[in-house]
């Protein structure tokens, strides 16, 4: 007859524990937890809150069941000569949450935050970080996570491809993009429906097009590719279009800024189809404006309908990037409930064909608290906690890769899938 919030421990004999008092708990499903030898517990569910304070689907509380404890560090960072480190704590505890970082086992100064960032590093920012969280029950020291500062390089994403079964409206194949930096960028965008013939896939829409917005305001359209744009195509590498086929083609120069292609077909019949954004800089690397950011939105069903795009990172140095899987989230921005993917997973692999990283639910991530703070930091619209939309955070060499997007247990839906270029 004693209350407990969702959780209680038992005493050897079957009686409830009494020191072991989680007061308000988490504020919703736990769902798996793992003891320690010391009488704490990990907890993990669907919970955004213990006791009053942001916990994020994982919690570690101490033997009498409150918790003032650093659960989650990045364990490493390598990042380049010049670039910008970031570490974010998760922590809980019960009142107001005390930061203060370390570097070496030395207090730093003015770091007092959940948040560390480092700018513009190089090798005498190398070393060992920990922080200390102080709450009214007490501090708790972080483990150890390391900073490494490489060697300056260079390295962006060159070109964005996305395979999708595409129809009109709102099962459109949508693909945005964002310009940074300055000056101009020249943009390849292509539509490929009878050119995936060639390679076996059946049930390709006929006769696409690819319309390009600024806004609301349709700045350019092609429909049948013209023959001017094969020299391009073939600087790129690009899998050229047979002669005369009805797939679509636009190269444009663009001012840095957000802008949106949709690709569809013009008698409104649906199909398979490739969309693919390429920067078409002749030297990508040096240009001073970038691609920052590419997203598709499609349906999503099975087989060839799942939404497969492909990534290319060019360069010399690793880049981190941020790829999301967006299904529920996509009520809140007018698409219909019964319309979107509602429990997106996302896979990312190289181009051999091996497995870089695979996410269901992101809240559940272990890095979930680094994964919410780059997604503010590069702009990108926040995903709700316990939600099942799906994000991956990785830094990865410069190479092919390719991030699959479907439905948990043959699901079907829209869904939208980012890239984000994390500076």
């Amino acid at each position: 007859g004693v209350p407990r919030s969702r959780i209680a421990r038992l005493l050897s004999t079957g009686a409830l524990d009494l020191e072991f008092d989680p007061v308000s708990g988490a504020n919703r499903e736990v769902r798996a937890l793992l003891p320690r030898n010391d009488g704490a517990v990990f907890l993990a569910g669907l919970f955004d809150q213990y006791q009053g304070t942001g916990a994020n689907g994982v919690v570690a509380v101490l033997a009498n069941g409150l918790a003032t404890r650093v659960n989650y560090l990045p364990p490493a960072a390598s990042v380049g000569a010049g670039g910008t480190a970031r570490f974010v704590a998760e922590a809980t505890g019960t009142g107001t949450l005390t930061y203060q970082w370390y570097k070496n086992g030395v207090a730093i100064p003015g770091a007092t935050g959940p948040t560390l960032t480092v700018p513009n590093v190089d090798t005498t920012n190398q070393g060992t970080y920990t922080v200390q969280v102080t709450s009214s029950t007490g501090s708790s020291t972080s483990a150890d996570t390391t900073l490494t500062v490489a060697a300056a390089g260079v390295s962006s994403i060159v070109n964005l491809a996305g395979r999708a079964d595409a129809g009109v409206d709102d099962t459109a194949l949508v693909t945005g993009f964002v310009i940074s930096g300055s000056g101009s960028k020249q943009i390849l965008l292509r539509a490929a429906g009878p050119a995936l013939g060639q390679f076996g896939v059946e049930g390709v829409m006929p006769n696409p097009r690819v319309r390009l917005f600024k806004g609301p305001v349709e700045i350019g359209a092609n429909r049948e590719w013209e023959p001017g744009v094969a020299s391009t195509v073939a600087r790129l590498a690009a899998c050229p279009f047979p002669s005369g086929s009805l797939d679509a083609a636009l190269l444009t120069q663009l001012e840095p800024g957000g802008y949106t292609a949709v690709v569809d077909d013009e008698s409104s019949r649906s199909g398979v189809v490739l969309a693919e954004v390429y920067d078409a800089d002749p030297n990508p690397l040096t240009a001073s404006a970038r691609l920052d950011n590419l997203s598709l939105r499609a349906r999503v069903g099975a087989g060839d309908k799942i939404l497969i795009p492909g990534v290319v990172v060019s360069g010399n140095v690793p880049r981190t990037l941020l790829f999301r899987g967006v299904g529920p989230r996509l009520v809140d921005f007018g698409i219909p409930e019964n319309s979107v993917l509602l429990d997106p997973v996302i896979t990312l692999t190289r181009g051999d064909g091996s497995v870089v990283a695979s996410n269901d639910d992101w809240s559940l991530s272990a890095n979930a608290p680094e994964i919410r703070l780059v997604a503010e930091q590069v702009g990108a619209f926040s995903l709700l906690p316990g939600a099942r939309d799906s994000a991956l955070l990785v830094s990865v060499p410069p190479g092919q890769y390719t991030l699959s997007c479907s439905g948990k247990n043959s699901s079907e839906g829209v869904a939208l899938v980012e890239v984000y270029f994390v500076p």
